[in-house]
């Protein structure tokens, strides 16, 4: 089950975007600064480079479901027994 999303809703929060830079900055500092100013490029930084974006790509679509996931709701046995105050 999705929620609606809008774009102030999956960017709106300040922590979201804070993620987003951060994992940005981390692409930039591994992808580029680390792989592709390498001078000789070999198998392994080839392969670095195909397991980085695969890595990131299950990030971001991770972190992105999460965000329009519906988170569901309480069951009605854990609010009935579990905690009888609430009913």
């Amino acid at each position: 089950m999705r929620r609606n999303v809008n774009l102030l809703r999956l960017f709106g929060n300040i922590y979201i975007a804070v993620i987003l830079c951060y994992i940005a900055l981390a692409y930039y500092i591994f992808m580029y600064k680390d792989t592709l100013q390498m001078p000789n490029k070999t198998v392994w930084t080839y392969t670095h480079i195909v397991l980085m974006h695969t890595g990131v790509f299950m990030l971001l679509f991770s972190f992105f479901q999460t965000i329009i996931s519906d988170p569901g709701k309480v069951p009605l046995f854990w609010v009935k027994y579990h905690l009888p105050d609430l009913v």
